[in-house]
């Protein structure tokens, strides 16, 4: 009898020893740039929070189809945690597609088998997902996207560890302003800031001399 208990107490405490350790993961959205006029192309971000031992991922975002649509190319990875030119993720091998449903204004991308992984932690951009601002499209507006089911796979001691991740901040939008409007460049809207700043900091008074 004590030593049926003491195997179970030993299987139990494998168990929990082999067990993947419990995270949460998150994927999250970003545009580049924010705002856009008719007739320009845009990129979103799918961002993930946390790259370590990522064996393969899939998703599916929602864009809305009468405002923006899939550019071509319709996705990039160059710059993210999976290019292939000196990132994180360099080694990786894996089958990788995109799902277009145009008129849905769905878009599925997955990527399995991730293999020769060079980061154990940190996070970054899996890819961008391109996209157009048809010239006919009305303005000033605005389109929406949102992630709405994903998946992740790991390469942890259990072969079938796997997670769906917080998708509460997996959403995002673009502005889309009327012909004619100036958008700010990133290095103006620096100097701006810095004006600004300049603007609200306290002036040092003079010392008069005595």
């Amino acid at each position: 009898m004590k030593t049926s208990r003491f195997i179970g107490s030993c299987l139990l405490a494998a168990a929990v020893l082999w067990a993947p350790v419990s995270h949460a993961y998150s994927l999250f959205l970003s545009t580049d740039p924010a705002a856009v006029l008719p007739g320009q192309s845009f990129k979103v971000g799918v961002n993930i929070d946390d790259a370590g031992d990522l064996a393969s991922f899939q998703f599916s975002l929602a864009f809305d189809a009468s405002r923006v649509q899939l550019g071509s190319p319709d996705h990039s990875v160059s710059g993210t945690l999976l290019d292939p030119a000196g990132s994180a993720l360099a080694d990786a091998f894996f089958p990788f597609g995109v799902l277009v449903t145009p008129g849905a204004g769905s878009v599925d991308v997955y990527a399995d088998s991730l293999g020769g992984l060079l980061s154990t932690a940190g996070g970054g951009v899996l890819l961008y997902l391109n996209f157009d601002v048809p010239s006919t499209t009305a303005a000033p507006s605005s389109a929406e996207f949102s992630v709405t089911a994903a998946s992740l796979g790991f390469n942890l001691p259990d072969p079938n560890s796997s997670a769906d991740p917080d998708l509460s901040d997996a959403r995002t939008s673009i502005t889309i302003r009327e012909p004619g409007t100036n958008i700010p460049e990133p290095s103006g809207l620096a100097l701006g800031a810095l004006a600004l700043a300049l603007a609200v900091m306290p002036r040092r008074r003079r010392q008069r001399p005595h």
